[in-house]
């Protein structure tokens, strides 16, 4: 049954639907749309078929060194603690041997895996992977007509169609969303010297010599010109510009969405902290000498009353 499905290139459509139980992500309780995980429940046979075109999907795609050099996610031989090892590694490499400091920027795509869209994967498969004829045709069939059915308690949905994505809970879902997130590295390097990536979790990183104010500005005007105007388009909601109108000073935020005290402390109370710092020590360029300010400032705060 598995080999009929790859030699003729079609994914039977009883194989496509999943049935999926939304639960609770950890420490949420409320219920709303943001605090639950869909888990995906597909068929056995299908998952089967998956893992063996998986199997040979990923061979093609090694064995053609085609395989996205700073991607540690679903390959031999790398994990998270590689792909920490290679980032913290480069960052010391910088400092050792030309004396610089490091912009790192963190990208989180959100529901990266859901918004997959097909024809750009089908064209990235074939033309930047080399995979045609009965493969490509099997991997559209796969793709195509997907649909599940959500369950709570008893009670089941009617089927509802997924025209983007790749299925959650799949063998070989991971793989092509490694095919393409691909595109990323190509846009990065026009901008940037260093990116890592592990699945949809991005590292940018730029090195540069922070001895002048200019070249600070620089290194903060290429890394936002790859993100915002070739990379993604950076949500409002889900991140906050700390300059304000004076590149010395931070603006805190005017909303307020943590409910802790601990949790406000670095997104309001650090900006106020900075500004209240003398002057001469906000615009200290030298990392050194802005420590050694720093130091004796809060030394004298904490005993002059003493």
């Amino acid at each position: 049954m598995v080999n009929v499905s790859l030699t003729t290139g079609h994914f039977p459509n009883a194989w496509k639907e999943a049935l999926v139980s939304p639960l609770f992500k950890k420490g949420c309780e409320d219920m709303e749309y943001k605090n639950l995980r869909p888990i995906s429940n597909l068929q056995f046979v299908s998952k089967i078929t998956e893992r063996a075109a998986s199997d040979q999907t990923y061979n093609h795609i090694v064995a053609n060194n085609v395989f996205p050099p700073l991607q540690s996610a679903y390959r031999k031989h790398h994990s998270t603690e590689t792909a920490l090892l290679k980032v913290i590694n480069d960052i010391h490499v910088n400092i050792n041997n030309q004396q610089v400091v490091t912009l790192l920027v963190f990208l989180d795509l959100s529901s990266a895996f859901d918004t997959v869209d097909h024809d750009i994967l089908i064209n990235r498969i074939q033309t930047s992977f080399g995979i045609t004829d009965n493969a490509l045709l099997w991997l559209k069939s796969y793709l195509s007509g997907r649909s599940i059915r959500v369950i709570i308690d008893e009670s089941t949905s009617e089927s509802l169609n997924m025209p983007y994505g790749v299925p959650q809970g799949s063998c070989l879902g991971p793989l092509l969303f490694t095919v393409y997130a691909s595109k990323l590295f190509e846009v990065v390097k026009h901008h940037l010297q260093n990116a890592h990536a592990y699945a949809d979790d991005t590292k940018l990183y730029l090195a540069f010599k922070s001895e002048t104010t200019q070249c600070q500005e620089d290194a903060m005007e290429a890394m936002e010109k790859c993100i915002k105007a070739d990379l993604i388009n950076v949500k409002n909601s889900s991140a906050h510009n700390l300059r304000s109108d004076c590149r010395f000073l931070l603006a805190p935020p005017t909303f307020n969405s943590k409910k802790t005290t601990g949790d406000r402390t670095f997104v309001v109370a650090a900006p106020t902290l900075w500004n209240e710092l003398p002057s001469d020590i906000t615009r200290e360029n030298n990392i050194n000498s802005f420590k050694k300010r720093l130091k004796t400032h809060l030394f004298r705060e904490a005993y002059a009353n003493s």
